[in-house]
């Protein structure tokens, strides 16, 4: 788990200069630790248009000054924020909630050569691959009841439910860590529009 010292130094070498401000740093940081012990004792991932406003309501915002289930900064999202966010997750050994289908949501299909290799995912791709990188899995059987009323719009049964089971791999968790790995997913051979979901795919029962 990070001191903010160590934190803020560190997304220093990985924030793009137009984020590299204290503001943004203190953003992120204040995100990274309200999401270790966040209301309902879990995280909701995934894209936003599978949630109503009412589900957003019920789940409540992470940012700078809430403990909510779903990060809805104040200031200027950023990527790292967003790992920030994840991160912060996974140091409190939180669950996370997926609220999207796997396939057809982690490969950006806009996404061209000309652009960073990491952007080949959508930002929900990157953010399962942090819980795989971190030692989480989907989960059946005897784990924390679902504690809201939420249910994804329009996606049949509930959600997906990610627990942290390798808590070694979760302590030794950082962003630079996080931003390496996605990078080096990025270069497999697998990292296709079509099938690069697959890589993730022993996540999941």
């Amino acid at each position: 788990m990070y001191e903010e010292v160590t934190f803020k130094a560190e997304i220093a070498g990985l924030l793009p200069s137009d984020f590299n401000t204290d503001a943004h740093k203190n953003a992120c940081w204040l995100v990274y630790c309200n999401a270790q012990s966040p209301d309902h004792n879990r995280l909701v991932a995934g894209r936003l248009e599978h949630l109503g406003d009412e589900q957003i309501r019920i789940l409540g915002k992470t940012n700078a000054s809430s403990t909510g289930s779903i990060l809805r900064t104040e200031t200027r999202w950023s990527i790292i924020l967003n790992d920030s966010w994840i991160l912060g997750g996974v140091h409190g050994r939180v669950n996370f909630e997926l609220v999207s289908p796997v396939q057809g949501n982690v490969m950006d299909q806009s996404y061209t050569t000309n652009l960073s290799a990491d952007r080949k995912f959508t930002v929900t791709g990157r953010e399962l691959i942090g819980l795989k990188t971190f030692g989480y899995q989907q989960v059946y059987g005897p784990v924390e009841k679902i504690t809201h009323e939420a249910r994804p719009a329009g996606l049949p049964g509930t959600t997906i439910l990610l627990q942290c089971t390798n808590p070694n791999l979760a302590e030794s968790a950082t962003l630079t860590r996080y931003t390496s790995e996605v990078m080096r997913m990025a270069a497999s051979p697998g990292a296709t529009k079509a099938a690069g979901w697959q890589m993730l795919d022993d996540m999941f029962i």
